[in-house]
């Protein structure tokens, strides 16, 4: 458990937040006492997409990849 006055919490948020660990917690002090509390939340795990298997199970055609990337470049243009 860390504590930190209320203006180095303000000052050094970034390099704070980065040295806590998913569920510490730092304790913000104004004039010696506790003010707050801020704690780290462990992130939501995401999962990817395998686009690798999603491209094996549709397979198209040169012909039908090219017109796609024919209507995309003019779209963009």
């Amino acid at each position: 458990m860390k504590r930190v006055t209320a203006r180095e919490f303000q000052h050094h948020f970034g390099k704070l937040t980065e040295s806590l660990k998913p569920g510490e917690f730092i304790q913000i002090t104004k004039r010696g006492r506790i003010d707050g509390v801020y704690q780290k939340v462990p992130g939501k795990a995401i999962k990817q997409p395998n686009f690798l298997e999603i491209t094996d199970r549709h397979t198209y055609s040169e012909s039908v990849g090219a017109r796609l990337l024919k209507q995309l470049d003019e779209a963009l243009s």
